[in-house]
């Protein structure tokens, strides 16, 4: 979930502002209209465009626009630098982190170059957020607000201070480390909040602590928060984070098991959120009301919200991929050529070396000739130490050109690491392009005569269970396309739970009730009682539906497909899928688990991307499980899952 908390950037400029003190937002346009062309201008139009961030973009860019030009037109760098972090923060708000990382970036060099600390601080803090809530990569964002946060406290600029401390904290809460000093971090944001007087301030502030409550699991103190903080934020009519705060409630209630209370908060929600147009928010609402819907076992009204949910989902999902491939391919180039200039400076710097121990080793010699006899003793003390300095400096060129050595390795190791990621990126398309796209072809076509009458009525029901067949396929390879894209971009995130896995098996069973009989294919459970482990719901759901749908694909007509499970080792359970299919060579067990494995067409000729164990492994192995495969050919294979039973940690079995 995008939260809205970049308005506390405008605070920590305000303090250079002569005309920012006690404004009130509504005389900022009248003020702009009758305003000079000077640099009280530029403060103005930056704060017109932060007034408008979270409630009308075109705006917001309109003033940014503005201010810009004026800025680069009086040489006001400073201007020119908090203009550019809010170009940022408006693309972000747009979804497009690259060019907010592109124009914060833009920001951040210049101030560099003019020492503007204030405008360092700003840019590093819109970073941090950036890659926080846009890119999902906590590390790196840490690291930008760790130098924020030293460049507010050598400024004792309050707002800056506790506006880090806020970020810093839900970054240690939500990674689940250094807990106590999250929490010390945000009761000092309030309490410098309270002091300040800022509503909106002491809002995001109240709602922060009950986020870190949240994540460490005090759940009543979380709602306890973030209802104060919704408070706050109705007085100053800040509508996005009150839906804001709704949805995290919502979400809390769930864990909680109150699922009424938690519907009753995400529908409440609904009219403001399409009201502001804000895809991601409705779409977490629509997640929430299927998993209450769900959890209170109203599978239809659960069923119509998941599917509004997915189609949001999808939808971001694909511009999110797209600029994450863009973000690393640009990072990449970036350090590449910073790689590559300090390798040419580096060499520079030894031909200079060379040349001037050459030179003075040749100067000293021309002395030592022209010196006489008397001195010759003294000379050829001064030689041997000279001698030995020539050995050191070649002995420090040696390194240097190891140093030399080991950064061109570095190069290689990037170069490898970018010939990865366009595997990966060749692997997605090659996939959209031929298992995707040539199966919705053939439905269209099926369709297509269906629609202009070249098929009777009384053929249709020849056709159904091909159309079903073709709509299965397609949804699985779709499923298994999006779960393998987040574990690309580390977005698939365990959060395990005690299951019942007698219900999920069955769950799957029906699922494939249909396509077995097509093919005549018995399957049959010898689960004799009830069996829990301990894994996220979801991800189980996947596994075992690509194991049955591998063996439903590779058993021949009138096959077996029998499920089993028993207590193994300590602590753990083993799921077992066995079928009397065509079997695996040992060539296609030593590779079946591979981004590269080759998918086979099946004993009807049914289609696959290679891409579903792939991500049963990855996903089993997340949930600190294990998964194997014994086959012979011609014999049929047999699955093996080994599942906890109970929270085990960090720890996996060997």
């Amino acid at each position: 979930m995008k939260i809205c908390i970049l308005f506390l950037l405008l605070m920590t400029v305000q303090s250079h502002a002569t005309l920012a003190k006690e404004q009130e937002e509504d005389d900022l346009e009248p003020k702009l209209a009758i305003a000079k062309e000077d640099t009280n201008k530029v403060l103005l139009l930056h704060q017109l465009a932060w007034k408008y961030l979270s409630s009308d973009l075109a705006k917001t860019n309109n003033y940014i626009q503005q201010g810009l030009r004026l800025s680069r037109k009086l040489g006001f760098r400073h201007g020119e630098i908090i203009l550019l972090n809010r170009l940022g923060d408006y693309y972000s708000h747009q979804g497009d982190y690259v060019k907010s990382i592109e124009y914060t970036t833009q920001s951040l060099k210049i101030a560099e170059q003019t020492k503007d600390e204030l405008g360092i601080a700003d840019a590093y803090t819109m970073l941090g957020i950036i890659y926080k809530e846009g890119l999902k990569q906590s590390k790196i964002a840490l690291h930008y607000h760790l130098k924020a946060l030293e460049i507010y406290k050598k400024l004792k600029l309050n707002n800056g201070i506790a506006a880090n401390y806020n970020l810093i904290a839900r970054i240690y809460a939500a990674t689940n480390q250094k807990l106590d000093t999250a929490h010390l971090y945000t009761d000092r944001a309030i309490s410098i909040a309270k002091k300040l007087g800022n509503e909106d301030f002491l809002a995001w502030c109240l709602s922060t602590k009950g986020m870190v409550y949240d994540d460490t699991g005090e759940l009543d103190s979380a709602i306890v928060y973030i209802q104060l903080a919704s408070e706050s934020y109705k007085k100053v009519n800040n509508k996005i984070n009150v839906v804001v705060n709704a949805i995290l409630v919502g979400n809390i209630y769930l864990k909680k098991g109150n699922m009424a209370m938690g519907i009753h908060s995400f529908q409440k929600q609904i009219p403001a959120i399409k009201e502001l147009n804000a895809k991601g928010l409705l779409r977490d609402v629509y997640g929430g009301l299927s998993k209450g819907y769900r959890l209170q076992k109203q599978y239809d009204s659960a069923y119509i919200y998941y599917e509004q949910y997915e189609n949001l989902k999808d939808s971001l999902l694909n511009s999110e991929t797209s600029q994450k491939i863009a973000s690393i391919q640009e990072v990449y180039e970036i350090e590449k050529k910073e790689i590559e200039i300090a390798l040419l400076e580096k060499e520079k710097q030894i031909n200079t070396i060379i040349f001037t121990v050459s030179f003075s080793a040749l100067l000293l010699v021309l002395l030592l000739i022209l010196r006489n006899s008397q001195q010759k003793r003294k000379t050829n003390r001064l030689l041997k130490a000279k001698n030995e300095e020539i050995a050191t400096q070649n002995e420090e060129l040696k390194q240097s050109k190891e140093e030399i050595a080991q950064q061109r390795d570095v190069v290689t190791e990037q170069n490898f690491k970018l010939q990865q990621i366009n595997a990966t990126k060749d692997k997605f398309f090659s996939i959209i392009s031929h298992d995707l796209r040539s199966p919705i072809g053939s439905l269209r076509n099926l369709l297509d005569l269906i629609v202009h009458g070249h098929i009777l009525p009384e053929e249709y029901g020849l056709f159904f269970p091909k159309l079903r067949s073709s709509v299965i396929n397609i949804q699985d390879t779709l499923d298994n396309l999006l779960h393998w894209s987040y574990s690309q971009m580390d977005g698939i995130k365990s959060s395990p739970i005690h299951l019942t896995i007698n219900t999920l098996i069955k769950d799957n069973m029906l699922l494939f009730t249909e396509v077995a009989k097509e093919k005549k294919i018995s399957m049959e459970s010898n689960l004799s009682t009830t069996f829990a482990i301990f894994a996220d719901e979801n991800q189980v759901r996947l596994i075992l539906r690509n194991i049955l749908s591998n063996a439903i694909k590779f058993t021949p007509f009138n096959g077996m497909i029998t499920i089993s499970a028993k207590h193994v080792e300590d602590d753990f359970l083993e799921v077992s899928i066995k079928d009397t299919g065509v079997g695996m060579t040992q060539s296609q067990l030593d590779t079946i688990f591979g981004i590269n494995s080759v998918s086979t067409k099946g004993t009807n000729n049914e289609k696959g991307t290679g891409l579903g164990l792939k991500l049963c492994k990855e996903m089993i192995e997340n949930n600190n499980g294990k998964i194997r495969v014994e086959s012979e050919l011609g014999k049929g294979s047999t699955f093996i899952l080994l599942f906890p039973t109970k929270d085990l940690g960090n720890f996996l079995p060997q």
